[in-house]
Parts: structure tokens; sequence; C-alpha cells
């Protein structure tokens, strides 16, 4: 499965993932299920937090799919579905400083 694949299933999670937003079930579908996503680069911080976000946010998912620059995350203990090969370092800007990368999303997953 393509990472664009994933992309339309997705679904935000609040209050630091305690909570998943309820979703709205088509005409005639008793449920509903909740995948998500994170973007990890590897080597980083991120990476580091890595096994709290999965033990404790991506717990209230029925399904999750870490994309990285990486296969392997956490000394092997995550599985990742690699997506861009190289450096996901980005310049940060804008009002509030945060990452700028939306040229990778539009190369990968465009």
């Amino acid at each position: 499965m393509a990472p664009r694949d994933l992309l339309p299933s997705c679904a935000a999670l609040k209050g630091g993932g305690r909570e998943a937003w309820a979703l709205g079930t088509t005409r005639g579908a008793s449920s509903a299920s909740l995948l998500c996503w994170l973007v990890v680069a590897a080597g980083t911080w991120e990476e580091d937090a890595l096994p709290r976000v999965v033990r404790h946010t991506l717990s209230a998912c029925n399904a999750h799919k870490v994309l990285s620059n990486a296969s392997s995350l956490v000394g092997g203990s995550v599985s990742a579905l690699q997506f861009w090969h190289g450096s996901m370092q980005v310049k940060r800007g804008g009002l509030y400083g945060t990452a700028l990368n939306t040229p990778i999303f539009v190369a990968r997953l465009g």
C-alpha cells in the first residue's frame, strides 16, 4: 500500500490522543474505524518519543501506520513504512516556527 493510499482514511485525535473524535458513519454503516498515521524522522527526538506515542496516542486507533525515512525505528522495535530516502531535515519558520516540510509531502504523497 502506498502512503498516499492511507491519507483519505486518516483522522485526527484530540486531548493528547486520549479521546478520538467521533467519526460520522455513512448511511447504512453500523460502525466506523480509525486509522491513525504519523511521520517520524529517524535519529531525532521524534524517534525517541515514538514508544510513548504508540502506547498512549495510537492505542486509541483501530490501526496505525508510521511513515519515516527509515524502515525500522527505536532499535528495531517499531516498523515503519519508508516513504522518504535521505534526510528529513527542513527549515523552520512562519509565525510559530514550525517545520516547513510541505515539499517532502508534496514530493512523496502528491
